[in-house]
């Protein structure tokens, strides 16, 4: 694979089911899992002639790398970025009300 990310190959099914398990135990989808996520979204969102949003990833380093070169192999590099910060209880107050 030309970005350099490893790819599982596993089904939309199995990949749900990766995650799942993960998320059982408590613990963090590993960025194989997460990217290959990312990619098959990317694939749809590209043969669907859309755009895409994404939310929750990248979580590190690695996924932004992977991510760019995900997304410069598909032809599908991002036009805008947005870093939304707030703090903890502004956060808890606007999900109140």
């Amino acid at each position: 694979m030309s970005s350099g990310v490893s790819q599982l190959n596993l089904s939309r099914r199995d990949l749900g089911q990766a995650v799942q398990a993960y998320l059982d135990r408590g613990e963090l989808v590993p960025d194989e899992v997460v990217l290959d996520m990312l990619r098959e979204a990317m694939v749809a969102a590209k043969a669907a002639g859309g755009g895409y949003v994404l939310d929750g990833i990248p979580r590190n380093m690695h996924q932004a790398r992977a991510a760019y070169l995900i997304g410069r192999e598909l032809e599908m590099t991002a036009d805008v970025a947005l870093h939304l910060q707030a703090d903890d209880a502004d956060v808890m107050r606007r999900r109140r009300a």
